[in-house]
């Protein structure tokens, strides 16, 4: 299938069908990285603890595990004056986001060097799973993040293409990297076995040829259990989405995706706008602001 017109990047190439692991390739090397700028100031209690009380509100939990914790009201508007690092960061938020993560299996999609994987070992996960096609984008996400961790490497076959699965255990969790075709995982026993139960889907479905949605979703959802729950974060826009990635979509969409694949009814709805991201709109299509989704199974 061709390249769509108008799916295109500054890195000069058109992100189509059959051409992913080019388009990604050349923005590591030419360090087009600009989805970094969210992660700046480390906002993974934030995100994590606003999603939690989000849920108590929602009375998903059986009790409210964001009891102690500032209440807020949703979605969740963080203006840019308000961006700071001690943001919903406080001793509380970082109690009460540890005591949720103790254990958790959690997935983080098309990871590159995000430090959200550092993070949630180091917050008590039991596993966290990564995924990406970028060699580059991995090594970096094994040097920078983990310096001085010794990794395991294990090339495994799926059909024609290799898929090499990295491995270490830190802060008593294991953290385990698949390089290669992130749609060809559902193949790997490595990773399906993986049984996850939360996922931080971070510029990770939005980076996605929109063609290539449901194969995404079938990736994710072959290692989800039934309870498990997501963040997912989204580029609003103001006209009708041409341009990316990031590639808008509704809540509509990636809800009829899960529950189709699934089987399992889901609520997704927006908890968070981060208007500190907002910008003027360049060309048709670009992203004023991010939200995040909250996906949770209907009780």
């Amino acid at each position: 299938m061709k390249n769509q017109p108008g799916l295109s990047s500054s890195s000069g190439l058109s992100l189509g069908t059959n051409n992913a692991k080019e388009f990604w390739n050349n923005a590591w090397e030419k360090d087009l990285t600009g989805w970094r700028g969210g992660e700046a100031i480390r906002p993974y209690t934030r995100n994590i603890y606003a999603y939690l009380q989000y849920l108590d509100q929602k009375d998903y939990f059986p009790s409210k595990v964001t009891a102690d914790g500032p209440t807020l009201n949703f979605p969740f508007l963080i203006k840019s004056e308000e961006n700071t690092t001690e943001l919903l960061n406080g001793e509380k938020e970082n109690a009460i986001v540890k005591s949720f993560l103790k254990g958790k299996r959690v997935a983080v999609p098309l990871c590159g060097d995000t430090t959200v994987i550092p993070y949630l070992a180091e917050s008590g996960a039991a596993l966290v799973v990564g995924a990406d096609l970028s060699e580059a984008g991995l090594a970096a996400q094994r040097e920078h993040n983990f310096p001085g961790v010794d990794f395991t490497r294990e090339e495994v076959r799926v059909g024609e293409e290799t898929v090499v699965v990295f491995e270490a255990t830190v802060y008593s969790c294991v953290v385990r990297l698949f390089q290669g075709d992130f749609m060809l995982l559902p193949q790997c026993p490595a990773f399906t076995g993986s049984k996850i139960d939360f996922v931080y889907d971070r510029a990770s479905f939005m980076a996605v040829n929109p063609a290539l949605r449901a194969s995404y979703v079938k990736t994710v959802a072959s290692v989800l259990t039934e309870e498990a729950v997501a963040l997912v974060e989204r580029p609003a826009r103001v006209v009708d989405d041409r341009n990316g990635p990031p590639f808008s979509f509704s809540c509509e969409e990636i809800n009829t995706l899960y529950e189709t694949v699934t089987g399992r009814k889901y609520n997704v709805e927006v908890f968070i706008n981060d208007v500190w991201r907002a910008g003027p709109a360049i060309t048709p299509g670009s992203p004023l602001y991010f939200e995040w989704l909250s996906l949770h199974p209907k009780k």
